[in-house]
């Protein structure tokens, strides 16, 4: 439905919804919680944008991106 040029969830489904995003959330907390850990740490110690945390969607992996010397294209680390 749209309202003000947005379109917004009719609420009568509002329960769906909120149960098909908790599903995801609890299935996802541990890559979710340890995503934000290392976020805040790379935020809190200064580092480069490139050296912060990323996180592969439907996958378990956390990695960071690191550009070597030698390289010309982004190596990323898992």
């Amino acid at each position: 439905m749209e309202v003000k040029n947005q379109w917004q969830l009719e609420y009568r489904n509002s329960a769906l919804y909120t149960m098909i995003f908790m599903e995801d959330l609890l299935k996802n907390k541990e890559q979710i919680f340890l995503y934000i850990r290392e976020y805040y740490r790379a935020f809190m110690k200064g580092k480069a944008v490139e050296r912060y945390p990323f996180y592969v969607f439907g996958s378990d992996k956390l990695g960071v991106f690191e550009k070597k010397q030698e390289e010309t294209d982004d190596n990323c680390e898992l």
